[in-house]
């Protein structure tokens, strides 16, 4: 890599960052901020693009993060409102079999619901 010209080096990061490589890229943007023939504005602008980087990175994983803890909380939500769905068809008179064909839940799901309310 140290054989490469600084523009090559610079051509490489910015084509990894667009596609997505951002851990290479800030690899790449690293080692032309200490290349030899890189001049002061080629490194000043590599180590404004390693921060920008990782900032996407981490902002990145923060909107993953986010994304993780409202698909569990819709999750339980809707295990909630189908425990309770479940107990008012058992209230109404069905059987476990009908109320698993009304509610695609598993044999397991709707007996703990049962057991739960008995």
């Amino acid at each position: 890599m140290m054989s490469c010209p600084v523009k090559t080096l610079t051509t490489r990061a910015e084509t990894l960052a667009n596609t997505g490589f951002r851990r290479r890229a800030v690899q790449l943007w690293r080692t032309i901020a200490i290349h030899p023939d890189a001049s002061d504005s080629e490194r000043e602008q590599a180590w404004r693009q390693v921060l920008a980087t990782q900032t996407l990175t981490v902002e990145a994983q923060r909107e993953a993060e986010h994304k993780k803890h409202q698909a569990t909380a819709m999750k339980k939500e809707q295990l909630e409102k189908d425990r309770l769905r479940i107990l008012d068809l058992f209230s109404q008179g069905y059987t476990p079999v009908q109320v698993r064909t009304m509610t695609g839940r598993s044999r397991s799901f709707v007996s703990g619901c049962r057991k739960k309310t008995a």
